[in-house]
């Protein structure tokens, strides 16, 4: 067990909102930012820059989907109980329109959950 997973996720979320300790090594990888989380909410921002081009000088939509991703496993993760843990099991997505060098915000809602699964809303916006 390493110092980061003896604390209890809830708990590691909050830090990292207040900067008492370091964001996973994917928000640095990517480039997003924490805004705000609640139980069962959280919002994500990151600045679409030339790191996260396609070959068309567009925005990666893997992209939108990580940092959608990583909004709706926050809101999830203010909802566990001390020892629980989650993963994505299944995750859609629908792009409307290109992005390129714009900044993202990644808003989450928890819609229905219980033991054995949960559902959730994310909205992407520039």
């Amino acid at each position: 067990m390493n110092e980061r997973t003896a604390i209890s996720l809830p708990h590691q979320i909050q830090m990292v909102l207040n900067g008492l300790i370091p964001p996973p090594p994917i928000a640095n990888l990517i480039g997003f930012k924490l805004v705000s989380v609640s139980p069962g909410r959280a919002k994500i921002e990151s600045e679409a820059d030339d790191r996260h081009a396609n070959p068309m000088a567009k925005l990666r939509g893997g992209v939108v989907r990580d940092i959608s991703d990583a909004a709706m496993g926050m809101a999830y993760a203010g909802r566990l109980k001390e020892g629980e843990s989650s993963t994505t099991l299944e995750f859609n997505i629908n792009v409307l329109e290109p992005v390129w060098k714009a900044k993202l915000r990644a808003d989450s809602s928890v819609v229905d959950g219980g033991k054995d699964g949960w559902t959730g809303d994310v909205g992407c916006f520039r």
